[in-house]
């Protein structure tokens, strides 16, 4: 399974675009693919439309169990945009999740996607320069895609 990352420590710079993109692409060539909502802004999840199976079975119920093994399995939802695409939302609330500083935090995530059906897997970010999401996401993925603008701001970023 691959799991990519996309980051940028601006907003505005088109991450949740480039994940929608990434995993949709990936989709219609056959992969099975999950798009993670890391995002407290929730975007990711607004723009597929979906909704977490019961309250609070969003992306921060991973982040916040000590042990989350499967619960990317559990939680990601259809997309109803391809049958082969899936998602795990977000909430606001997953912003509470950057105040936890308990012993390998930062490892939630990875360990959630043990046992998930997917050839790719997609992380939107927050638009965050560290803490625990951030972390969470480097923690997990393989592969990082850095969103920037062709500004002398997101060329700082790659620097």
């Amino acid at each position: 399974m691959q799991t990519l990352m996309v980051y940028s420590e601006s907003g505005g710079v088109t991450k949740t675009t480039t994940a929608v993109s990434l995993a949709m692409v990936a989709a219609a060539e056959g992969r099975r693919v999950v798009l993670v909502d890391l995002d407290p802004r929730a975007a990711s999840t607004k723009w597929f439309g979906v909704q977490p199976t019961a309250e609070g079975m969003h992306v921060g119920a991973i982040l916040g169990d000590e042990n989350p093994e499967g619960w990317a399995e559990d939680l990601a939802v259809p997309s109803g945009w391809h049958p082969n695409l899936r998602v795990i939302p977000s909430a606001r609330n997953v912003s509470n999740r950057e105040a936890d500083r308990a012993d390998h935090a930062e490892l939630r995530l990875k360990i959630s996607l043990t046992g998930l059906q997917a050839d790719v897997v997609v992380i939107d970010c927050p638009n965050r320069q560290g803490g625990p999401l951030t972390l969470s996401a480097l923690n997990a993925a393989d592969t990082v895609v850095y969103a920037a603008t062709a500004t002398s701001d997101g060329i700082d970023g790659v620097d």
